[in-house]
Order: C-alpha cells, then sequence, then structure tokens
C-alpha cells in the first residue's frame, strides 16, 4: 500500500477514535468510527462546497454584465451547484432510510 494512503487511513483512525471514556478501545468499532468520520467529512465539505459554489457562480454572474459567455459560465455554475446541493440531500435521505429502517443489519450502527 502506498504511504499516502497508509497515513491518511491512520489520521482517520487518529481522528474517528473517542477517547473520551478515557477506557481501552475496542478494536471491532473502529473500522465503523472510520466510516461515521469519512460519510460526517463527506456531507459537511458537500454542503460547504455547494454554498461557496452558488456565490461563486453569482458572483461571476453579476460581474459579467455585459460578457454573455461569463454570463452563461455563472449561470450554469450555480445551477450545477444546486443540482450537486439536492444530489446531497438524496443521498442524506437515502443514507438516513437505511440507518433507521434496516435494523436487522449490524451495520447500521456505522452511519451516522
Amino acid at each position: 500500500m502506498d504511504k499516502k494512503i497508509k497515513r491518511v487511513l491512520m489520521l482517520l483512525i487518529a481522528l474517528s477514535v473517542d477517547v473520551s471514556a478515557g477506557g481501552p478501545v475496542n478494536i471491532g468499532v473502529v473500522p465503523c468510527m472510520v466510516i461515521r468520520t469519512v460519510i460526517f467529512v463527506i456531507i459537511s465539505v458537500g454542503y460547504s462546497l455547494v454554498a461557496l459554489m452558488i456565490i461563486y457562480g453569482g458572483v461571476k454572474y453579476t460581474f459579467s454584465a455585459d460578457d454573455p459567455s461569463g454570463r452563461k459560465q455563472g449561470k450554469n455554475i450555480v445551477i450545477f451547484a444546486i443540482i450537486g446541493g439536492v444530489l446531497l440531500m438524496i443521498w442524506t435521505g437515502i443514507k438516513d432510510m437505511l440507518a433507521t429502517s434496516i435494523t436487522w443489519l449490524d451495520w447500521t450502527s456505522c452511519i451516522p
């Protein structure tokens, strides 16, 4: 395995291990904690990117008042950011449905 991948995995494990209890960590829950951390980071970064891209597209559209290609590019940025936000909301809803409805699987506790 590549050294960079190992470093990223070790960082994810270190960030996701709950040490607030002060006791030993059950190594069996570490993959679950990594999955929860990765999902949380993807959702947080995704919504932040959607907001930033909407702002960027709006600013580009506004400041390209005399340039039709700039206005079109700004409009497309906003449209694709909104589509990305809708897809992220759908993915979050599916994730929440799986976490609450499939109780017979043990891995549902991994989904935040």
